[in-house]
């Protein structure tokens, strides 16, 4: 892998080539946490278990011995809490044990104000599951702004459990097809193959306007083998 000593600073002139060096890092620790495991032990496994061997595989990882200096700024994070501001939600602010719970995510404490990519998880087991996946409770935590409000870029896994990541692949990208404005699509850009050069290899793009904040964000799909 090449050596990049630090992030770059997201300045005006180099903001976009920041957000793409980051989200691939983000993706090559994600690749690191997921080939330390033996896939196949989770083949029926929830969610949220896989979630968590991820997290603890990665930050074995970065305590054993990180391979690049930019590495060490990294923290792996799942089952975290998600704050919300009063001035956004008011009284109807989740707190406490209410707050929805983040499946994965990763902080990097490289900049100020911390830069963090948030993982939504759903499994790819049966008849139906790419409706959850696209739902309310996959994606659509991200569109209704529930999730990385103020982040420019989030992920979705999908844990194959049955099948091929290439079937599921195809399967998500027509149902987001038939359903652009359903699912807040942007600017046409509703599925295209992301090639990452030491990330998984089935990893998608996809980018979804937020009305509630008036924004977009891109959201990055990747589909993991578990069988």
């Amino acid at each position: 892998m090449r050596s990049r000593s630090s992030q770059p600073r997201a300045s005006s002139a180099n903001a976009e080539a920041f957000r793409q060096l980051f989200v691939e890092r983000v993706h090559v620790l994600l690749q690191i946490g997921y080939t330390r495991m033996n896939a196949a032990d989770f083949s029926a496994t929830k969610e949220p278990d896989i979630s968590g061997e991820i997290r603890r595989h990665i930050r074995e990882f970065l305590d054993e011995r990180p391979l690049e200096p930019w590495m060490k700024f990294f923290t792996p994070l799942n089952e975290d809490p998600v704050d919300e501001n009063p001035r956004v939600f008011g009284r109807h602010r989740r707190t406490g044990e209410g707050r929805r719970l983040l499946d994965l995510h990763l902080e990097c404490s490289e900049r100020c104000p911390r830069t963090r990519f948030v993982f939504e998880a759903k499994r790819l087991n049966r008849s139906g599951a790419v409706a959850v996946y696209l739902g309310e409770e996959g994606l659509g935590r991200f569109i209704a702004g529930h999730y990385a409000r103020s982040d420019f870029a989030a992920g979705m896994l999908g844990f194959v459990q049955t099948g091929t990541q290439g079937e599921w692949a195809a399967e998500i990208a027509n149902m987001l097809r038939a359903g652009l404005r359903a699912y807040c699509v942007f600017d046409g850009h509703c599925w295209e193959r992301v090639s990452m050069k030491h990330g998984p290899e089935h990893t998608y793009r996809s980018e979804h306007n937020r009305a509630s904040l008036r924004s977009p964000v891109a959201i990055y799909h990747t589909l993991l083998m578990f069988h």
